[in-house]
């Protein structure tokens, strides 16, 4: 009995191992022909092992390149583009280790491109009060003293967010602020950045008299009262910044954090790349804080720096600081080839220079930084060393002036490879509407900011305020148009690029009762809005070869959509949300399906 027990277990393990030698040869012969299938499939691709590493497929792609204007998948090899075309196409550039995601027909655009903001700059708003534009001066002050209260053991009291003007023609004072925070330094912002709230205790220790002189008289000034002693409204940059940095309001530590907040947030309203449109005297902080971001991996978008120019006596050096800049920072992310004039104020200061009196207080023009044959020159100086331009400009007059920079520096340099840009253009004149095309200047704007204005702004009368926005006119002129936040001030609609472009084609509010600012031809297409985010706004910053559009040889930027604009109502554009952001072939941020619940 136990011979047969011993036999029948020797019978068994022989045919259990005969059969699993016949599988392990059928399945060495599955093996070799499925490798010689893939052999065959991938040879019969001709591609030299050239495969993505990534591949985005069955999307509705919008490339923004004219020659190329729609595909339905993108290959993409060491952070650039290898294809863009159809879906059948793109099979042979996917590998065994090719990552490959399926857009279920969502709709896709290059990355934006923001080509006027201060993000580095809003780092120090970590440790600031932000007040809501819409509130009264009475809740302001409410939410000045909280903070105050809150944060007993900071320096002093750092804000950001009132209209100077709702406390009256002369702005807030210093004795009303002293109210608040009595025994510290108090600074707080106004919503446009031009003007600021400035305490007791802040001039004393600023060292700041009736005997100060205006750092640019008539342009950066101190609001004064009848015996010359300083109100507390600081008029334009130079009266705030550099007491800003006197008080020691902001530190490195401060733009570091604050900076690693903001530009964590970017990809999710879209955001691949931006200009910084400067760092308001505080260079030598800011730079350190973007290379520093780089180095940790928390630097999310590609950043063009500037050097920011907001006095005469910084003429002489502005061209050795850019290219000082460039030199000591210039990275795969970080490109500083800017200079940015900040030729006037805004229309709410009445500090933008216009040709004529401002309608309610004559023999008043604003004021203008640089003009005539100064700004000629340096912005000639600027083309000669092929560093971009970017001249501020709100009121008509600085415009005109803006304009005749360049033309005379077209015809002086005329081989630059300089771009030029003239930010925000708010009030034009007719003659001036034509010479951006013919100069191949950049309009730069934000249409968001339509939505605050005022039909007839009593500063300018009704005929002026026809001549404000008029950026379809512009482009009809052959000009290209680009969009920008101006954050972080400006007001809470520009930072988003679709509420943008919804504010350009619109021109109006984003409730239903808003009211349409003149001229309704002025009214921009889709389109055209497309391209102030991307190649447009790639053309201001001298990149279109490398950003703008879905190009094979491009850095793969790009965002992937909720919903597709050209299929959805004008009015329901600013609700599209993004899906996916991806800079340089990495994805930098993905929607979560629960984010709808926190109302976004």
């Amino acid at each position: 009995m136990e011979t047969h027990v011993v036999f029948l277990v020797y019978l068994c393990k022989s045919i259990i191992l005969k059969k699993m030698k016949k599988i392990l040869i059928f399945s060495l012969l599955m093996a070799m022909m499925f490798t010689i299938s893939c052999s065959s499939k991938q040879s019969s691709n001709n591609n030299n092992g050239n495969y993505a590493d990534r591949v985005l497929k069955n999307g509705t792609i919008y490339t923004v390149n004219d020659k190329n204007p729609n595909a339905q998948a993108i290959a993409i090899k060491d952070g650039k583009i290898i294809y863009v075309g159809s879906d059948e196409g793109v099979q042979k550039f996917i590998g065994d280790n090719t990552d490959v995601e399926n857009l279920r027909g969502k709709f896709v655009l290059p990355g934006f491109i923001d080509t006027h903001a201060h993000f580095v700059t809003g780092g120090m708003l970590s440790k600031a009060v932000t007040l809501k534009l819409d509130d009264s001066v009475e809740q302001w002050k409410k939410d000045i003293k909280a903070f105050a209260d809150a944060n007993p053991n900071e320096k002093g009291v750092f804000g950001i967010g009132i209209y100077a003007l709702r406390f009256g023609k002369n702005g807030p004072t210093k004795e009303e602020l002293d109210e608040l925070v009595p025994n510290r330094p108090a600074v707080i912002i106004d919503e446009g950045g031009h003007s600021a709230w400035f305490n007791s205790k802040a001039y004393e220790l600023a060292g700041i008299t009736k005997d100060t002189p205006d750092p640019i008289p008539g342009v950066h000034m101190y609001q004064r009262k009848p015996n010359g002693e300083p109100s507390g409204w600081n008029k334009e940059a130079m009266t705030i910044f550099p007491l800003i940095k006197k008080l020691n309001l902001v530190s490195p530590e401060m733009i570091a954090k604050g900076g690693e907040e903001v530009f964590e947030l970017l990809p999710a309203i879209g955001l691949t790349a931006y200009h910084d449109a400067g760092m308001m005297q505080m260079e030598e902080l800011m730079y350190p804080a973007l290379a520093s971001l780089e180095k940790e991996d928390k630097l999310t978008v590609k950043v063009v720096g500037s050097y920011m120019v907001q006095s005469p006596t910084q003429v002489p050096i502005a061209v050795d600081k850019i290219k000082e800049y460039n030199k000591k920072y210039a990275s795969k992310l970080i490109r500083p080839n800017t200079i940015k004039i900040h030729n006037d104020g805004t229309l709410e200061a009445k500090t933008a220079a216009l040709h004529k009196d401002y309608s309610n207080e004559k023999g008043h023009k604003g004021g203008i930084l640089l003009e005539g044959d100064v700004l000629k020159n340096f912005v000639s100086d600027i083309a000669r060393n092929d560093v971009n331009v970017h001249i501020h400009a709100i009121g008509d007059r600085t415009i005109t002036e803006s304009l005749d920079a360049v033309e005379f520096a077209r015809k002086e340099v005329p081989n630059t490879k300089s771009r030029f840009s003239v930010a925000h253009v708010v009030l034009i004149q007719d003659k001036d509407v034509p010479r951006f095309g013919q100069l191949d200047v950049v309009a730069q704007t934000t249409p968001a900011w339509i939505t605050t204005e005022e039909i007839d702004n009593p500063d300018l009368g009704a005929e002026r305020s026809k001549k404000r926005y008029r950026i379809k006119s512009i482009e009809n002129g052959g000009a290209k148009i680009t969009l920008g936040s101006d954050f972080p001030v400006g007001g809470e609609f520009g930072l988003y690029p679709f509420y943008n472009i919804e504010a350009a084609m619109t021109r109006k509010g984003f409730d239903k009762d808003s009211q349409v600012l003149p001229y309704e031809n002025e009214k921009m297409s889709l389109e055209s809005m497309i391209k102030g985010y991307t190649i447009n706004a790639a053309y201001q910053l001298n990149m279109e070869n490398e950003i703008g559009s879905l190009e094979i040889g491009k850095w793969a930027d790009i965002i992937v959509l909720s919903d597709n604009p050209f299929e959805i109502e004008t009015n329901e554009i600013h609700d599209i949300k993004i899906k996916e952001t991806i800079m340089n072939g990495k994805t930098t941020y993905t929607r979560k399906w629960y984010y709808w619940l926190f109302g976004y």
